[in-house]
């Protein structure tokens, strides 16, 4: 059995310095990748910290989803043939247009649900096809044929229960879905 590797690195990022972060994140992942890992794991807003007074010092931590961090942490997954999985301080929309895009995809959330309690009693449940009478009633519990999983498989979309005792079933399950000679 292969073994994966996962380094969980803790990191202390400098608030407000992306371009130390970066280097910082960067030693971390090549560190991990020399140790063996195959999955590098970094602590959430690495490339800018996470304690800001305000939103305006956040924005301008903040990088576009291509940015240098995520392009650096790209070239690096790529370099060493591992998988990083870190936060990058992001820009976010923000003003009218988000709550726009919040609002309708709460009202299309509701209409679903709305739609589910309607339609939802209308909807067809599983098939009760191959169950037995008395199945549930304490019997004990019947003895499964074996075959292939192709030979199962066969015979469910013929309709066949693959399970059926010899007693229900008189032909073989290999005569039923046409397997037998």
């Amino acid at each position: 059995m292969d073994t994966t590797i996962v380094a969980c690195c803790q990191l202390a990022p400098v608030l407000g310095d992306p371009a130390a972060n970066r280097e910082l994140a960067a030693a971390a992942i090549v560190s991990a990748a020399a140790r063996g890992a195959s999955i590098v794991v970094l602590p959430e807003l690495i490339s800018s910290g996470y304690v800001f007074e305000s939103k305006a010092e956040a924005r301008a931590c903040a990088e576009a989803p291509d940015g240098e961090t995520v392009t650096s942490w790209a070239r690096l997954a790529a370099g060493h043939g591992i998988v990083i999985a870190g936060s990058a301080g992001q820009a976010v929309i923000t003003g009218a247009s988000w709550q726009a895009a919040a609002i309708c995809g709460a009202v299309a959330i509701a209409l679903a649900g709305l739609a589910t309690i309607w339609r939802g009693p209308s909807w067809p449940v599983m098939s009760a096809r191959f169950d037995r009478a008395g199945q549930d009633q304490g019997r004990p519990p019947r003895r499964v044929r074996t075959g292939d999983s192709a030979t199962m498989w066969e015979s469910l979309n013929r309709d066949l229960d693959p399970t059926a005792e010899d007693e229900e079933a008189p032909q073989s399950l290999e005569d039923q879905v046409g397997g037998g000679a």
